[in-house]
């Protein structure tokens, strides 16, 4: 508020996603869709309702208690993080993204009868470029570390790079690995 004066040897700037808006360059914010179906009586050609996630990151199918299958997919970076496509609203976008995805789902399953989708919604995410947390001490400022950790292994960056930061403030001489610096 400017009527105190806060001062540290040491200090850590540990931030997730929201350091895209300081340096955008570290990642690259992206829009998964998902579609739920109405509930479903009979899996035909699904044996024991599983979950089924795709090498993209992106795509993953499952089921949920109540029977109905949860189909995600359709990544997109084209929406900003307000949820919009440039000056337009993004209703439009999302309704053929929810399309597109009924329809693969229909294909895929095709023993499964009246396959329909109830709703649907989308999440965003925040991607690291290199997949791994930034972890270091600043070259400009002695005492300041930073740890950034986001993306779908956000917490498990969290937490090694935690243990990094820890040994680096306790022994001087310790640096994180290089793939881990900005």
């Amino acid at each position: 508020c400017g009527t105190r004066k806060i001062t540290a040897a040491k200090v850590v700037d540990a931030r997730g996603g929201e350091v895209l808006q300081k340096r955008p360059q570290l990642g690259q914010r992206i829009s998964v869709f998902s579609i739920a179906t109405e509930p479903i009586s009979v899996f035909r050609g699904w044996p024991d309702r599983c979950l089924i996630k795709s090498h993209d990151h992106f795509s993953f199918l499952r089921t949920t208690p109540e029977g109905r299958i949860v189909f995600s997919g359709e990544a997109s970076s084209a929406l900003s993080p307000e949820g919009r496509l440039g000056k337009l609203d993004a209703n439009a976008l999302c309704r053929v993204k929810y399309k597109n995805l009924e329809a693969e789902l229909k294909e895929m399953f095709v023993g499964i009868p009246r396959v329909k989708k109830e709703y649907g919604f989308s999440q965003g995410m925040v991607l690291p470029k290199k997949g791994l947390p930034f972890v270091g001490k600043d070259p400009q400022w002695d005492g300041l570390y930073y740890l950034y950790s986001f993306g779908e292994c956000g917490i498990a960056g969290a937490v090694v790079g935690s243990a990094w930061i820890n040994r680096m403030v306790c022994d001087n001489s310790i640096r994180s690995p290089d793939y881990l610096k900005l």
